[in-house]
């Protein structure tokens, strides 16, 4: 193995790494729409199935509540019959308007995460390659570049962790989108339960599980500069750090992006 061979090896892992991190940031702040126009036109299509579903359950839910209170003989103040009115009124609008809604939150968080990322210079793996890079170029090569592929082989080891990292971050990346699909093709159906009074809680729920996958590309960006600031003050000394201070911060790293939904249910108050 000869040096040339050895770095575009060593940097090909970098590179992919920081492609694939830059692609995936792009993404986070990305309307839905963009990412995918034929994915949004199906989301529109079931919407417009579940649309009249939504509607007979929003009434089913006015007609209970109507009963609830006309059975405790409530119905003869008329402020009760309206606020039943009012109520049927609020989820019927939102029920047609609830992809619009929901898109105005979305855009809100993927403003706050474009602010952040715009905000910080990100280093994600150009300074442990550069790292390794020196290293090679004052190393001898030795017989039929014996040291090189020496050199190469305890890497693999590290090259594959960045690897899997790599993948992991596409992964959770596109299920978040994958979520705010689904989140907004079913949203009908959780509106329509705003129309009853006791069962108001579950539409809620249903919010804040929403909020809480819009906050979690917040916090993905939030990871990534992070990382790159980490990175970049372990490889700016005069003494850079090892590999295995770069392999131990992009694994929390990634713990940190397993987390990420977990962490935004509990900042939302679902988890």
């Amino acid at each position: 193995m000869d040096k040339e061979t050895l770095i575009n090896l060593i940097s090909s892992y970098f590179d992919n790494f920081s492609d694939t991190a830059d692609k995936a940031m792009v993404l986070v702040s990305q309307l839905p729409e963009v990412f995918s126009p034929t994915s949004a036109n199906m989301v529109s299509t079931i919407i417009s199935a579940i649309m009249p579903v939504a509607y007979v359950l929003a009434t089913l839910f006015f007609i209970i509540g109507l009963c609830n209170k006309t059975l405790m003989f409530e119905t003869s103040n008329y402020e009760v019959v309206v606020k039943l009115l009012l109520r049927y009124v609020l989820a019927k609008v939102i029920i047609d308007n609830c992809r619009g809604i929901m898109s105005i939150i979305f855009s809100a968080f993927s403003g706050i995460a474009t602010s952040i990322n715009a905000a910080g210079n990100l280093m994600l793996g150009d300074a442990a390659k550069q790292a390794l890079i020196d290293q090679i170029n004052v190393m001898n090569g030795g017989f039929a570049g014996i040291n090189y592929l020496s050199f190469y082989l305890k890497l693999i080891p590290s090259m594959l962790v960045i690897f899997i990292v790599t993948l992991l971050v596409s992964i959770i990346v596109l299920g978040r989108m994958f979520e705010i699909f689904i989140y907004t093709a079913v949203a009908p159906l959780p509106v329509a339960t705003l129309a009853g009074e006791m069962s108001h809680d579950t539409f809620k729920k249903f919010m804040q599980g929403y909020i809480s996958v819009c906050l979690q590309g917040v916090i993905i960006i939030i990871a990534f500069q992070l990382f790159g600031s980490l990175t970049a003050d372990a490889f700016s000394s005069s003494e850079p750090a090892s590999i295995l201070t770069y392999l131990m911060t992009i694994t929390v790293f990634a713990l940190t992006l397993f987390k990420s939904g977990t962490w935004a249910k509990q900042i939302v108050g679902i988890a």
